[in-house]
């Protein structure tokens, strides 16, 4: 996007030049701001087929309202929403009697489906505080879905710190060596080879990082299978990245997903439509 004015430095651009910087210009849209247009994503599901939905949304530790969250989840028609940085207590003083809020630390799952805790990890082997993942039984008509709200340690406060490199060296490599320990964990909580199962949450991570494709590289993940429209969830200084995700097994259809508006986060909440195969 930076080149498009250097057109206006030349009398007479030529064709080939313009197409170039049109071209550069398309190329940065979508490489700053994950752009994807899926083709008609709806096109093949049967009208017979049922279709359930399912989101994740880091709310910013009480930045987004709790009648907001329980507002937009039944506007939306979800199946289930993944919270991470949530605060549930509102939650609870705000919950209607046809869902059901599990929460450990922040990390809370809300739906009106029956469900079981599996198990739950916290941070207290890294000498930390919180949770960072929590493994459910999601019953949808009768089928079990494992279901994993994840949320890998940040790394803001060794990056805050790159201006001096050196003297914070320890806090950056700290970081980077709880999500890999959290990565490596979480990841073996359940197979993308059971099919029926899910993760989705804050994975601080882009699809980029050696960390995701060292451990979640093998799963479909559902922006890129069927996003649609711009997909960073997190807002920087310079521009936005897409560290939220929904990852899928085998048996898992995608048919849609979507970033919406980040409803007064610093993150945007992802949904995905899907279906069993």
């Amino acid at each position: 996007m930076l080149l498009l004015p250097l057109c206006l430095f030349r009398k007479k651009p030529s064709k080939s030049f313009i197409i170039s910087i049109v071209l550069t210009t398309i190329a940065n849209v979508v490489v700053l701001f994950d752009f994807s247009l899926a083709m008609d994503p709806k096109a093949n599901v049967n009208s017979a087929t049922h279709t359930y939905k399912i989101a994740t949304f880091n709310v910013a530790s009480g930045r987004v309202n709790a009648a907001a969250i329980i507002a937009w989840y039944q506007n939306e028609d979800l199946d289930a929403l993944l919270l991470q940085e949530s605060t549930p207590a509102a939650l609870n003083q705000q919950l209607p009697a046809n869902l059901t809020l599990d929460c450990h630390g922040n990390l809370c799952l809300l739906s009106q489906h029956d469900f079981q805790v599996v198990r739950y990890l916290d941070r207290r082997a890294l000498q930390g505080w919180g949770h960072y993942a929590a493994h459910y039984l999601l019953t949808l008509d009768e089928v079990e879905v494992d279901l994993v709200n994840l949320h890998l340690n940040t790394p803001r406060h060794g990056f805050e710190l790159l201006h001096a490199p050196l003297s914070n060296y320890s806090a950056i490599t700290r970081a980077y060596k709880n999500q890999v320990f959290e990565s490596m964990v979480t990841s073996e909580l359940i197979s993308v080879d059971q099919g029926l199962s899910m993760i989705g949450g804050d994975f601080n991570l882009t699809q980029k990082s050696r960390i995701y494709q060292q451990y979640w590289s093998e799963w479909s993940n559902a922006f890129n299978k069927v996003g649609f429209g711009i997909g960073y969830t997190k807002n920087s200084r310079l521009f936005g990245s897409r560290i939220d995700h929904i990852l899928t097994g085998s048996k898992i259809r995608p048919i849609h997903a979507e970033v919406q508006q980040a409803l007064g986060s610093d993150h945007k909440p992802v949904i995905l439509e899907f279906a069993f195969k």
